[in-house]
């Protein structure tokens, strides 16, 4: 007899609720089950081995990061948007993970963004945006924030290195000075150059001959 197909625990966010699954290896569900998203609209990603994904609330992810903390394991937090993935996010989110033991990565929830960007960002809506970043080998946790800044988070956290792109200067980073009020330090990572959002929604509109 043959061995049984294991089967992954998944998750498959959607704008209502959760629908929780068993997935066997070829991502077909075997069982299924709904369940409302939390009401603080904060949801966490974590990869680990088995199972594939799951999704916390933040008070799971803190105490992963207690967790961590007992381990002596060193925290990096850094913050985006990421929409339309791009080398310029891979190469920066690489780069963060090297800076600690932890890479957790927060991510503005689609009303926050379009309060930042406007209303026609974002393009990838916010459940893809968690599940590609969370999927990444660097990222060990994402979470969904929807303030427009993480300072709050931040300070719920309090990881040990904060990262942002060198294109902010330490004190325009937010969250800078609560992470070195507890002896924490503040990185700041060189960007890969012509690599960034804009530039891919431009070459999208100059190729297809639409003109903004």
């Amino acid at each position: 007899m043959p061995p049984a197909d294991p089967l992954f625990l998944g998750i498959d966010l959607g704008t209502s609720g959760c629908r929780i699954c068993l997935v066997d290896s070829r991502g077909e569900p075997q069982h299924q089950q709904q369940t409302p998203l939390p009401e603080s609209r904060i949801i966490t990603g974590h990869r680990c081995q088995e199972p594939r994904h799951w999704w916390h609330a933040l008070e799971t992810l803190l105490q992963a990061r207690e967790a961590l903390r007992s381990q002596g394991k060193k925290v990096v937090f850094t913050n985006g948007v990421f929409d339309l993935l791009h080398r310029g996010h891979v190469d920066y989110l690489a780069a963060a993970r090297q800076c600690g033991d932890c890479l957790i990565v927060g991510i503005n929830d689609d009303a926050s963004v379009r309060r930042l960007k406007g209303k026609k960002r974002p393009i990838v809506p916010q459940q893809d945006r968690c599940a590609i970043i969370a999927a990444l080998r660097a990222v060990d946790h994402v979470i969904l924030f929807s303030e427009d800044t993480p300072e709050n988070l931040i300070r719920a956290l309090r990881p040990d290195v904060l990262v942002k792109g060198a294109d902010y200067q330490i004190h325009e980073i937010v969250g800078h000075d609560i992470v070195q009020s507890y002896g924490g330090s503040v990185e700041r990572i060189r960007l890969t150059q012509g690599r960034a959002t804009t530039n891919l929604i431009d070459i999208i509109l100059q190729r297809y001959g639409v003109e903004e």
